[in-house]
Order: C-alpha cells, then sequence, then structure tokens
C-alpha cells in the first residue's frame, strides 16, 4: 500500500454512483421548471486513479503471492488475501484492476470439467480452498465497482456453480464455507453502484434467483441457509428483479430457514407455488439433496418431495423418472454424464445414493398414483 498512489477508498464506486445519479436527473428533465437545468453540477473531475500511473514492479510481485494466498488452507490466510486483493485493485487503474478480477476468475476454472459454452459441469477434482479464497476475492472487488458488466456475465454462471458445490470425502463433506462465500458474492454483486450491471442482471435474473431459493430452503447447513436469502432479500431491494421476490422472502425469511424442516417442508411448499421456481426446486431436491451423505438430510428431501411433486405431476413423471437412455435432446445428454435417473439409482452400488433413490422413487409413485386416474397425460 505505501508504494500505490493514494486514491480515496470509495474513488470508483464513487464515480459510478455520480453517474448514475446524474442519468436519473437527466431523464426527468420533462418535470423541471423551464429554464433550468438537470445536469449535475461538476466542479472538479472525478476522484480516482491516474490511468497513466506507472505501477511498480513490487506491486506485481505482490499480487501474485496474494493470489497464490487465495488458495491457502487456513482460512484466515486466503480471507486476508482475498481483503488484500480488494484494497490492492481499487487503487490500481481500472484495466489492471480487471486483469486481476480475470485472473481470480481463473481459479475457479482450473481442475473443472466444463460445456462447451464454458459452465462449469463437474468440480470433483477442484480444491474447495481455491473456490473459497477465489469467491471471497471477487466479492471484494464486487463490493469497490471492480467487475465490468461483460466480466460479470462470464462469473455469474461459476458463481451460480459455487451455490452447489460439495465434494463428498468418506462419511463426510466438503464445501459448506465455499457455498456460504458463493451467497457472500451474490449479496455483494447486488451492492455493485455500476447502473449497468442492472442488463446483465435482467438477462440473468432466473438463474440467480431460482439458485439462490433452492439453497435457502435445501441446503444442510443454517449458515448458508440464512446467507442465501440475505442475498436474495439484498437482490429483491435493490433491483426488484426476481420474480415474486417478496412473496418468496415471506415463506424464506431469516427465521424461517433456520430450521431446517421448516425450510425443507414448509417454506419450499409455499415457494413451489410460483411456476418460476417449482421446477428448479424439484430438479434440485432430486439431483443433489435427495442423494445427499446425511441420512436425515435425505428424509427431509423426501417429505419436501412428497409436498412439492402434486404441483407438477406430468414434470415428474417426465423428467424424474423417465429413461433418458438413447433421448436425442443434447441437454439430458449433458445430464447423464453427471447423474443418473431415480429408477436407475435405485440399483448404485453407493448406500446414500441408492437410499435417497428408493425413498425418492416410492414418494414419486405415491404421488402420481393418486393423480392417475385425474390426469390424461399421465395415463399415457
Amino acid at each position: 500500500m505505501l508504494v500505490l498512489p493514494p486514491v480515496s477508498a470509495t474513488s470508483i464506486a464513487h464515480n459510478q454512483i455520480r453517474k448514475s445519479v446524474r442519468a436519473n436527473l437527466a431523464s426527468k428533465d420533462q418535470i423541471l421548471q423551464p429554464g433550468m437545468s438537470s445536469a449535475a453540477p461538476d466542479n472538479g473531475s472525478e476522484i480516482g486513479v491516474d490511468e497513466s500511473a506507472e505501477i511498480s514492479e513490487e506491486v506485481e510481485v505482490f499480487i501474485g503471492i496474494l493470489l497464490q494466498k487465495l488458495q491457502d488452507k487456513d482460512t484466515i490466510v486466503r480471507w486476508s488475501a482475498a481483503k488484500g486483493i480488494g484494497r490492492v485493485s481499487e487503487r490500481l487503474p481500472l484495466q489492471l484492476a480487471q486483469e486481476i478480477v480475470g485472473a481470480t476468475a481463473e481459479i475457479l476454472k482450473e481442475q473443472t470439467l466444463a460445456s462447451s459454452d464454458g459452465n462449469p459441469v463437474d468440480v470433483s477434482m477442484t480444491s474447495e480452498f481455491a473456490w473459497h479464497g477465489s469467491l471471497l476475492a471477487l466479492a471484494e472487488m464486487s463490493r469497490k465497482g471492480l467487475i465490468s458488466p461483460q466480466a460479470l456475465e462470464d462469473i455469474v454462471p461459476w458463481v451460480v456453480r459455487g451455490l452447489s458445490y460439495e465434494i463428498q470425502r468418506g462419511d463426510y463433506s466438503v464445501g459448506s464455507n465455499v457455498r456460504d462465500a458463493a451467497c457472500y458474492v451474490m449479496w455483494a454483486f447486488a451492492r455493485m453502484p455500476n447502473p449497468e450491471i442492472r442488463r446483465v442482471f435482467s438477462a440473468m435474473c432466473a438463474q440467480m434467483s431460482t439458485a439462490l431459493v433452492s439453497v435457502a430452503v435445501f441446503d444442510r447447513e443454517p449458515n448458508v441457509r440464512r446467507a442465501a436469502s440475505a442475498a436474495f432479500q439484498e437482490h429483491v431491494g435493490r433491483h426488484s428483479l426476481f420474480p415474486h421476490g417478496i412473496s418468496v422472502l415471506q415463506a424464506a425469511d431469516f427465521f424461517s430457514v433456520g430450521n431446517m424442516r421448516n425450510a425443507f417442508v414448509v417454506a419450499s411448499r409455499k415457494i413451489a407455488e410460483f411456476e418460476e421456481y417449482r421446477e428448479s426446486l424439484l430438479q434440485h431436491l432430486c439431483t443433489n439433496t435427495i442423494y445427499h451423505w446425511d441420512a436425515k438430510t435425505r428424509e427431509l428431501a423426501a417429505a419436501a418431495l412428497f409436498k412439492l411433486a402434486p404441483l407438477a405431476t406430468e414434470y415428474v413423471a417426465e423428467r424424474l423418472l423417465a429413461d433418458i437412455v438413447g433421448t436425442k435432446d443434447i441437454l439430458l445428454k449433458v445430464k447423464k454424464i453427471t447423474q443418473m435417473t431415480t429408477v436407475s439409482n435405485t440399483a448404485s452400488p453407493f448406500l446414500a445414493v441408492r437410499h435417497g433413490a428408493i425413498i425418492a422413487a416410492g414418494v414419486i409413485a405415491e404421488t402420481l398414483a393418486s393423480h392417475l386416474l385425474k390426469d390424461e397425460k399421465l395415463t399415457k
């Protein structure tokens, strides 16, 4: 920090807010009195870093060390490195700061199997330390307005994948800190001061909202559920782009998701009333939660599935029980690579998978049986 040029701690964010205020004032010309100017006064140049300033090699070496420490095994080291990257980046020219954002995002992509469009598919070979540190750093830089809209479009799918990050290690799993950090990034996204960010959120609000809601009601850890609920609330309050935002928050507020059974059975049922979230909740249940290593979580997932399945019997019959062997649908082929169908998983050699698939198949069969005579599509 001693070799970097002095700058206001909130300079970039301050400049972006000033531009947003000017744009808002300019759009209200028609309500101003004749002869008055709508432009905000600009007394002097904007505060910020001189883009032509030379950055010493010491800073580059220091940044390299911080990027390495994002993958350290100690949480306090990763957290300190993330804070350091955020503070250093805001004192650099914006172009260099965005290069650091790209380097941080690349850590998420190491040893990750990605699809042809660049979205993550399999994270089983990745390091939870690297993901945790990288997400913390992205959150710090988001709060300071250092992530451009173009970079945000590439980063959001990886953050969404981090919301369900979990790697099983024997009779336990790791990744709860990664999911918590992903919720922190989502929360920080909502507080980004750049007004152009709203365009990106408008295009990706469905992906972000459904992922946050699924974690808020179906995650095993109470702190992660509450963090997802807080991130969802921040987006609803600041952008109002998430569908049925207020109604969803009333069902999955901070206190409602604190109790695991209430979140799984009661809150999820209320949210599933909205069609925008129904299928994503069912998909999350039958691909993640129902196969969880914890027996209590699997049982609660089955109880939640019993509540949700009657709301979408056709979807349950066609997507969750149908055999996808030989299908021409490319999307389903990609899903088959990473998971098996509910019925075929009843013969899985893994105890947790077999147990979850059996109780899920039983719940689905019981649900469909009561609707067979009522729904002609199911009988076919």
